[in-house]
């Protein structure tokens, strides 16, 4: 009985450390779908294109991989990408759970220059 006691906390205990491991916060550049798809321009992408092929969805540069956003994460990215002064290479810190390549943001902010 106390061995399946043990059990039991010892793989709930697991999930929980699993489920949290998935909360990324993750420094990049935003950039449309479109144009993610070549990660190694993306310091270089002007905020316009961004704007114009946004409808393709948006995401995140970081470390040399593109993460594509869920619609929170496209419509807080278009939000951001009006207010913006950053003409190329829009910095950001995204805070949300990573599931595959599809990040589901829950938070967008933009980050220093």
């Amino acid at each position: 009985m106390k061995r399946m006691a043990m059990l039991v906390i010892a793989v709930l205990a697991m999930g929980i450390i699993a489920a949290a491991a998935d909360d990324s916060t993750v420094n990049g550049i935003l950039i449309d779908r479109s144009c993610g798809a070549k990660p190694e321009r993306a310091a270089n992408h002007s905020k316009s294109c961004t704007e114009k092929c946004a409808g393709s969805g948006l995401g995140v540069v970081a470390e040399g991989k593109f993460m594509a956003f869920d619609e929170k994460g496209n419509q807080l990215g278009a939000e951001l990408l009006k207010s913006t002064k950053q003409t190329k290479g829009v910095k950001v810190t995204v805070k949300g759970t990573r599931e595959g390549d599809l990040l589901k943001v829950s938070s967008l902010k933009e980050a220093a220059e």
